[in-house]
């Protein structure tokens, strides 16, 4: 048999290739921990978006003045509620502001802060009940059909 018409797998098992099990990545099983880590992540890049002259990034917005607006963020939420942004005067004090920040973040000054912010986890098993859509599709099909009407009106 030609390579040609052989199926794609049984092709593959003639090359000699063999299944593979990716290993899953590892997670951080504590959600603090990961919150940390994210943390030190989004606030090193912007950290770069300042650095690199950007007018704004996700926790940032350079001001008409030339000063910054910086918001400390867990995702999408100021992990401060009431005076959660701050003003600073130009780009190395915006810089030198975020890398206090990744600092005190990595000493667990903010642990509290993130874990007020943490999202719920999502749970992994769905579970959706079809029986009352099911049951109004069967009597749909199940109701007799009206003719449809031919006169037409003229």
């Amino acid at each position: 048999m030609s390579p040609a018409q052989m199926s794609f797998f049984a092709a593959v098992q003639q090359l000699g290739a063999v299944a593979y099990a990716k290993p899953k990545a590892a997670k951080l099983a504590d959600p603090l921990a990961q919150a940390k880590a994210k943390f030190v992540a989004s606030a090193t890049k912007q950290i770069e978006l300042v650095k690199s002259a950007a007018d704004k990034g996700l926790w940032f917005v350079k001001l008409a003045d030339g000063s910054y607006a910086v918001t400390l963020k867990n995702g999408v939420a100021a992990i401060q509620k009431e005076n959660g942004s701050y003003k600073l005067a130009n780009a190395a004090q915006a810089i030198k502001f975020l890398e206090m920040a990744v600092e005190a973040c990595k000493k667990g000054e903010f642990d509290p802060l993130l874990t007020a912010t943490l999202r719920a986890r999502k749970s992994t098993e769905v579970v959706v009940d079809h029986s009352a859509a099911n049951a109004t599709i069967a009597a749909v099909l199940a109701a007799p059909i009206a003719p449809a009407s031919t006169k037409i009106k003229k």
